[in-house]
């Protein structure tokens, strides 16, 4: 009888320290809620009509990499210039992809491996005269929609050219609409892709054009922020792991050729 009283003790000591262990493992788990902000960048991430996180991104981030990092990715949806500013104040961890610059390197922290590349183009009516560009004169004098924080490549640094500005939440689709209108003579993206993207799903291939910009293309990572919450749950290193782990390398452009935008 003492042997099973014993017994009896010593599975309850277990069953006790199991349910400790089990809240603990919960604890951490919630406590390394990550949430990483983005813009709509077709066909990579975007939000659907019902304002559901989409896109090859998404998956690769909820997919591969968070079980690797051992976190759980919160994607939020966020207008450009507020994702930078939410990342300077410490309130998310990071933007789930943007494109690589010198000024964004130096209040920023990269990985070491860049998720995809994009190349800057320009989308036009039919009936504009502009059919290609050679050269930045080539864009004298047009009236360019252009979205607040983005990234300007060369050619859209030239100041002959007037660049129109908006800023806030679906950026694309309202330029899109204010070309339509005439209120521009083009629209402005670093990433051709989205552009391709956007053309196909709003079934524009007959009345639009996009003319690539003859400029060297821009790395786009998922980029953190400086914060104390980073630097002390060492998110950079883990996800650089990750990465690495996974072959991201290969695996994102696999899942991105897999989505139904890119898909002819």
């Amino acid at each position: 009888m003492l042997h099973l009283n014993n017994k009896v003790k010593k599975d309850l000591y277990m069953s006790k320290k199991l349910i400790v262990l089990l809240f603990f493992i919960c604890f951490i788990a919630k406590s390394e809620e990550v949430t990483l902000a983005y813009i709509d960048l077709y066909p990579h991430i975007y939000s659907d009509e019902n304002n559901v996180t989409q896109g090859p991104l998404s998956t690769f981030l909820n997919d591969y990499i968070a079980p690797e990092m051992g976190v759980t990715f919160k994607l939020v949806k966020m207008p450009l210039l507020r994702i930078f500013k939410s990342m300077d104040d410490g309130e998310i961890s990071g933007i789930a992809i943007a494109g690589f610059n010198k000024e964004r390197n130096l209040k920023y922290t990269y990985p070491s491996s860049y998720t995809y590349s994009m190349q800057s183009a320009l989308l036009t009516k039919k009936t504009h005269a502009l059919k290609r560009v050679i050269s930045p004169s080539d864009l004298k004098d047009l009236r360019i929609g252009y979205f607040g924080g983005g990234i300007k490549t060369p050619y859209i640094k030239n100041n002959k050219i007037e660049l129109q500005k908006i800023y806030g939440l679906n950026v694309w689709k309202r330029n899109f609409q204010r070309l339509l209108k005439n209120r521009v003579d083009a629209v402005y993206s670093p990433s051709k892709l989205n552009l391709i993207s956007l053309v196909k799903q709003q079934k524009l291939k007959s009345i639009t054009n996009i003319i690539t910009l003859p400029e060297d293309p821009i790395k786009l990572y998922t980029i953190f922020a400086n914060s104390l919450f980073n630097e002390e749950n060492n998110l950079i290193n883990r996800y650089n792991n990750a990465f690495k782990k996974v072959d991201g390398i290969n695996i994102y452009p696999s899942l991105l050729i897999q989505s139904s935008f890119s898909k002819s």
